[in-house]
């Protein structure tokens, strides 16, 4: 006899706890609760990034954009692949850990963080504001 088509099969099961398991233990308290919102939901704590791939100079530690895909926050805020980001709110970011980067990069969808970035022409630093945008598979940090 067939089982019922809504019955998941045991590999089906050990993937929704382990996907549920990933999620509490990557996510506050808060943001689980915010569940029932949708990706993007400014009422929502909905973690969020700038939208960039980013690169960390083995040498001396310096942060450039990898990539900034056009649909991203960062290429809207005006960001380009090359550009080095020397400041993150004001605090310079040579030589600090990547964990610690994305840390600071990272944070509620909707809220701005301000960076201070010298483009890859090697011109005069500018201060730009990023928008946090909901993670999009393959778009970056």
């Amino acid at each position: 006899m067939l089982a019922p088509c809504n019955a998941m099969c045991k590999t089906q099961r050990r993937w929704a706890a382990a996907a549920a398991m990933v999620f509490a233990l990557a996510c506050t308290p808060r943001q689980r609760r915010s569940l029932d919102g949708f990706v993007g939901d400014r009422g929502g704590a909905w973690p969020g990034g700038i939208g960039a791939v980013l690169r960390v100079r083995a040498g001396d530690g310096r942060l450039f954009i990898h990539r900034a895909p056009d649909e991203g926050a960062a290429a809207r805020a005006g960001l380009r692949a090359g550009d080095e980001i020397t400041a993150i709110e004001g605090e310079p970011v040579a030589g600090i850990d990547r964990g610690v980067l994305v840390q600071r990069l990272r944070g509620e969808v909707g809220t701005t963080v301000r960076l201070t970035v010298r483009s890859d022409d090697g011109g005069a630093t500018r201060d730009v504001s990023v928008e946090r945008a909901p993670y999009r598979r393959g778009g970056g940090d």
